[in-house]
């Protein structure tokens, strides 16, 4: 009787095993801002840009395509819940680069690129700049989508 159990058991082991997915097959993909809510961002005169990261976690063959997008009501909702007087990045001292961001199937990482004018930017105010991305496929984004650059000089 026990080699019966014991037979049964090590076939039931090695039907649990399997060489036939490679590792890291198993994890569905994500995506997500590496800084989601508040970032510091200090501006010299050398700074020509900021970048917002996104980047992919899991494996699949799958291209998600990203749009950036700047909007002053992402402010006004964030200084009203966290009881700032944060004061939006004058337009006149920015440009959003790379409003459409593609992460293809073997990347793991992709920018929305903003340039930044160092010249408009008045010396120890502190500016925010909200940068929302949404995803393609959206339910593949995990957690926040904005990421507020503050920005000083």
């Amino acid at each position: 009787m026990k080699r019966i159990l014991s037979l049964v058991a090590a076939l039931v082991f090695l039907a649990g095993c399997s060489d036939r997915m490679p590792i890291g097959h198993e994890i569905a993909s994500s995506v997500y801002l590496i800084h989601p809510g508040e970032y510091p961002v200090t501006v010299t005169s050398e700074t020509e840009c900021c970048n917002v990261w996104i980047c992919k976690a899991g494996y699949d063959s799958k291209s998600y395509s990203f749009d950036a997008v700047i909007d002053e009501e992402d402010l006004v909702r964030y200084n009203a819940q966290y009881k700032k007087s944060y004061q939006m990045l004058p337009g006149n001292a920015y440009t959003l680069a790379t409003p459409v961001v593609t992460l293809g199937p073997g990347e793991v990482k992709a920018a929305v690129r903003i340039d930044i004018d160092p010249a408009c930017i008045t010396k120890g105010v502190t500016f925010i700049l909200p940068v929302r991305v949404t995803c393609s496929d959206p339910d593949s984004f995990k957690g926040e989508n904005i990421e507020y650059l503050l920005i000083t000089k």
